[in-house]
């Protein structure tokens, strides 16, 4: 369970379409880990099939692309957190 997944836009969490990008967040490490352009469920399953990955964070899905995500393994958390420091602190600091 080391690596969460944040939808992103201009260094901000945004919405699952609106997102620019998907970063892959390394929480043993506090470091992002990888950043891929954001294709829709396509993105995810690559990042997926390639790390264990357990969480996407973002501040909007509809209900279609949430099953869709939930169905690769990912749980989906809506934040109206906007930065992944702050996504960090909230749900991983001790």
């Amino acid at each position: 369970m080391r690596y969460v997944l944040f939808t992103m836009r201009d260094d901000r969490i945004s919405g699952f379409k609106s997102a620019s990008e998907v970063v892959l967040y390394n929480i043993e490490e506090n470091k992002p880990e990888k950043s891929i352009r954001n294709t829709g469920i396509e993105a995810l399953e690559e990042l997926v099939e390639e790390y264990d990955t357990w969480l996407l964070f973002t501040r909007e899905i509809s209900s279609e692309d949430k099953e869709l995500v939930e169905e690769t393994g990912v749980k989906v958390v809506v934040t109206s957190l906007e930065t992944i420091d702050e996504v960090i602190g909230e749900f991983f600091t001790r």
